[in-house]
């Protein structure tokens, strides 16, 4: 449970940081709007995210899952763009912006991971 806390803290602080480092991304409303899109943003790398990246691993003949952290920043940008165009509060200019925003959220959550796992949770 706790490790789940952290995940999703790590995942938000990645949001903020985005916000913060990329001239086309904007987060409009504070904090409280941060954790909705990254509650929004997670969502849909969960359902619609898996199915994709899974689809392009197994399409591209298994090649895609050599490549996975390339994918998976792919995928993680276009639910970005999806977000985007779901809610107000989320502003991203380009298409480079979401994939840029989504290396930072693929950086911060391997971080995470890789922190998690060597404290043993």
């Amino acid at each position: 449970m706790i490790a789940m806390l952290i995940t999703f803290a790590a995942y938000v602080f990645a949001f903020f940081l985005a916000d913060r480092l990329l001239d086309g991304m904007k987060i409009h409303g504070g904090v409280g709007s941060t954790i909705a899109v990254a509650l929004l943003v997670g969502f849909l790398n969960f359902t619609v995210g898996f199915c994709l990246r899974h689809m392009i691993s197994l399409g591209s003949i298994g090649l895609g899952y050599l490549i996975y952290p390339v994918v998976s920043t792919f995928v993680t940008a276009l639910m970005l763009i999806a977000a985007d165009k779901l809610v107000a509060r989320l502003e991203i200019k380009s298409f480079g912006t979401a994939f840029m925003a989504g290396a930072v959220i693929g950086l911060v959550r391997f971080g995470t991971q890789f922190g998690l796992d060597k404290l043993g949770m």
